[in-house]
């Protein structure tokens, strides 16, 4: 079994990708795109907005939402890319939704650890 090459990276002018515009997140996934990019709340006070980490395991699209203002986090799954984030969409209208306590407190940094050297 041969090991995984580097393939040339294109020019940034090669390279044209499907852009999914926020129209389109407004109308798919409104309660998601709202945590990821309302940077106040109601009353005008600030609010730090989400981050969202997605990542493939074991055939599955699997995601995080980061309440960066309360350092909470939720977790959902599925089958592809749309079907977790309706899961992601779907769990934000649900008051019982799991949302659990961050590793992170809310308002702090990520830490980063430097591998190798």
């Amino acid at each position: 079994m041969g090991l995984l090459s580097k393939a040339d990276r294109p020019s940034p002018q090669a390279v044209s990708a499907a852009v999914l515009d926020e129209a389109e997140w407004a109308q798919r996934w409104p309660l998601l795109l709202a945590y990821m990019t309302q940077d106040r709340w109601e009353d005008g006070t600030a609010r730090a907005t989400s981050s969202l980490l997605l990542f493939k395991q074991d055939g599955i699209i699997k995601v995080m939402l980061r309440d960066k203002d309360t350092g909470l986090c939720l977790w959902a799954a599925g089958n592809g890319l749309f079907a977790s984030l309706n899961a992601v969409e779907g769990l934000l209208c649900d008051p019982k939704a799991d949302w659990r306590q961050d590793r992170q407190e809310a308002g702090q940094k990520a830490k980063r650890v430097q591998r190798g050297g």
